[in-house]
């Protein structure tokens, strides 16, 4: 993903643009190391903005087609 990629919220059609991706909280799994994860920040027209988790983004959003 890029800055300011385009991208369609599935369940209510609105357009977000991506801002940039962020850490977020570590998981720990059966006491190994911790893994790392990510979280997309996107934001719309009005602002407001959304903290998605990477992993969440492909059942959430899709892309805009030009």
């Amino acid at each position: 993903m890029k800055k300011n990629d385009r991208f369609v919220d599935l369940e209510n059609e609105s357009e977000w643009t991506f801002n940039c991706r962020t850490r977020g909280p570590d998981i720990v799994k059966d006491g190994g190391k911790p893994v790392v994860t990510w979280t997309c920040i996107l934001f719309n027209a009005k602002g407001e903005r959304r903290f998605i988790p990477e992993t969440k983004m492909a059942e959430t959003f899709k892309r805009r087609e030009a």
